[in-house]
């Protein structure tokens, strides 16, 4: 989401300050997220194939990568480039809503439970 806003900000502004203060909180939002994808996909993976799954996990990564500018082209040849921005920044809010919805949780707390006597020291 930060990425997001800080990508919409940016046809928004009127002098390199703005933009500055755009790509800024662009660079935040991508800090934050960096490496993310690379560790939900190690946690996603089954232990039998985790190899497989991971390598095709980043060709999928790869081509959204690749084609991400051709798209940001595309929407800016027909459009305008400011057309473009927003058609990316929707994209961002579409994926923050997927990643809110219907990521699972990878995070595997074990167990707790209440202490009982037997787990006090003797004495």
């Amino acid at each position: 989401l930060v990425q997001t806003l800080g990508m919409a900000l940016v046809p928004l502004t009127g002098n390199i300050g703005q933009l500055l203060a755009a790509t800024c909180i662009y660079s935040v939002g991508n800090g934050l997220g960096s490496g993310s994808m690379m560790t939900l996909g190690a946690d996603l993976a089954p232990a039998d194939a985790r190899g497989e799954f991971l390598g095709v996990w980043r060709l999928i990564g790869d081509a959204g990568a690749s084609g991400g500018p051709l798209a940001v082209g595309g929407v800016a040849d027909l459009m305008a480039l400011p057309a473009a921005i927003w058609v990316i920044s929707a994209a961002g809010l579409v994926a923050s809503a997927v990643f809110a919805f219907f990521v699972p949780e990878t995070l595997r707390k074990p167990e707790t439970r209440p202490a009982s006597p037997a787990d006090l020291p003797a004495g």
